[in-house]
């Protein structure tokens, strides 16, 4: 037993250290990760990793995980081959997974725990009735009907983390990490394929964008993903950050890119109407707005693969879910009710 202790120390504390970490997350309150976690751990390690990953200009992640399934891949045809290193190679992917799990705890894992913004800024959800919907809808149709539907501009990436950086001073958000670069995904082709448009690496601090996204959903995604690089785990809270930073830009495209996200909402909630409301709702949408949904979702369903994005789902809702987010994925949708809660109490920019 001591002999098997000995040589399997490091191991073992990885298993030891992972578990306590799992225990004080379980236990740990919102006030304790503000307090303790986000102001003094992650803000160091995330701001050193953004440091170190801006060096680079491809993925890291990406790099790591290339990596990762070639270690599988071929380390499983040279244990088929020769069976005295099934043990090398059992320990050494043992390892990795170890030094994986406990690294995400530590680099963004507790932010999962983190006070919901709906606390943070004082966003009443309960007891919104059918008028609050039809009131929110109104002012985005009537800002949508004073612009120019030929003005739309695919904006740069600094001028994206600029807007995110005053949208966020301005919405009362501090930021624990100062954004530097957000990096295409090098799997751009194949994540399109099962419906993801962007995401937050948090072992080296990087911001995913896809290529092959609809462009004119590049402004919202970009502030979500920016929004997990600020310890933010809640996807629903992360969407409802995107939405109300674009909704108080002067920026026209800006704006526009969260209408476009928010409004397949108001459109699923009113078929819940009788048919003549429908008729009156429906029939303030701007051609030029049902055009771009509709070319909007002709291009993701071109796009994307059923099979893939049925597995990413599913892989996405196990995630959320061992994370505390119990409503797995359908968390990305609760933002629906902050935004006319939202919208009902604030002006435009």
């Amino acid at each position: 037993m001591t002999s098997f202790i000995h040589r399997n120390r490091v191991s073992l504390a990885l298993i030891c250290f992972l578990f306590v970490q799992v225990i004080f997350s379980m236990l740990s309150t919102p006030e304790i990760i503000k307090v303790f976690y986000l102001e003094y751990v992650y803000r160091f390690i995330g701001t050193f990793m953004s440091g170190v990953s801006e060096i680079f200009p491809f993925s890291l992640w990406d790099i790591f995980f290339i990596l990762l399934i070639g270690y599988v891949l071929v380390g499983g045809v040279v244990v088929l081959i020769v069976k005295h290193y099934r043990k090398i190679f059992v320990k050494g992917l043992i390892f990795v997974v170890l030094i994986s799990a406990n690294w995400f705890y530590i680099s963004w894992g507790y932010c999962y725990g983190r006070e919901p913004m709906e606390q943070t800024l004082g966003i009443k959800v309960e007891g919104i009735q059918h008028d609050d919907f039809i009131n929110a809808y109104d002012k985005i149709i009537a800002d949508i009907s004073r612009m120019d539907s030929t003005a739309w501009e695919n904006k740069s990436d600094d001028f994206l983390i600029s807007h995110y950086k005053r949208g966020m001073k301005q919405l009362g958000v501090p930021l624990l990490i100062t954004p530097q670069r957000m990096k295409v995904m090098t799997f751009s082709r194949f994540y399109i394929r099962s419906g993801v448009l962007g995401y937050f690496g948090p072992f080296f601090n990087e911001v995913h964008i896809n290529g092959y996204a609809y462009e004119k959903d590049n402004p919202f995604v970009a502030f979500h993903e920016l929004t997990h690089q600020q310890g933010v785990g809640s996807e629903r809270d992360c969407n409802f950050i995107a939405f109300a930073l674009t909704y108080s830009q002067e920026n026209q495209s800006l704006r526009y890119s969260g209408y476009l996200n928010i409004l397949p909402y108001f459109i699923d909630y009113f078929y819940s109407f009788d048919q003549e409301e429908q008729k009156v709702l429906f029939g303030k949408l701007p051609k030029f707005v049902i055009q771009d949904l509709r070319d909007r979702s002709r291009w993701y369903q071109k796009q994307r693969n059923a099979l893939a994005s049925s597995v990413q789902s599913k892989v996405n809702d196990v995630y959320l879910k061992s994370n505390g987010i119990s409503e797995g994925v359908m968390d990305y949708g609760r933002y629906f009710g902050m935004v006319v809660s939202w919208i009902n109490g604030h002006n435009l920019y």
